[in-house]
């Protein structure tokens, strides 16, 4: 009859649009798994979060260690017999020290003077612990000035 009309089948559009089907589908789980990764890190992160009280209580203690750390090497350098021995003992402590956060600059400051104290390599034990001394007697001195 004229009426009814034969539905073929577009095979194009079928796949393409089967295509643009398995995008749609392969987002939405991309989405909704980076959605849990993100969900998971967030609740990781509120789980390390500090309070104030702690982070105060902190400080202290690192003042001290670092002023008994400071002391105590200088009282070792002194104990040393070569120039190979105290710049292995000032590089083991001075990189491994805990810096309180206002004393960064005054610890960098005497690093850099007794590695420029290694690069010129002309003095002698005697002259070298008598120099590390005296920037370490400087460092601690500013140390106890400002607590």
């Amino acid at each position: 009859m004229f009426w009814t009309k034969k539905n073929k089948i577009d095979w194009p559009f079928l796949f393409f649009g089967l295509i643009v089907l398995g995008i749609i589908i392969s987002v939405v789980i991309l989405l909704v798994l980076l959605s849990k990764k993100v969900g998971d890190i967030q609740r990781q992160k509120t789980g390390e979060i500090t309070s104030v009280s702690d982070v105060y209580s902190n400080i202290i203690p690192v003042k001290q260690n670092y002023l008994a750390k400071m002391t105590s090497l200088k009282e070792s350098i002194n104990s040393l017999k070569t120039t190979e021995e105290i710049y292995k003992e000032l590089e083991n402590v001075f990189l491994q020290a805990r810096v309180p956060q206002d004393k960064l600059e005054a610890h960098l400051s005497a690093w850099l003077k007794i590695d420029n104290l290694r690069t010129d390599n002309k003095l002698k034990v005697d002259e070298l612990k008598k120099e590390v001394g005296a920037v370490l007697d400087g460092l601690i001195g500013k140390n106890e000035m400002l607590e």
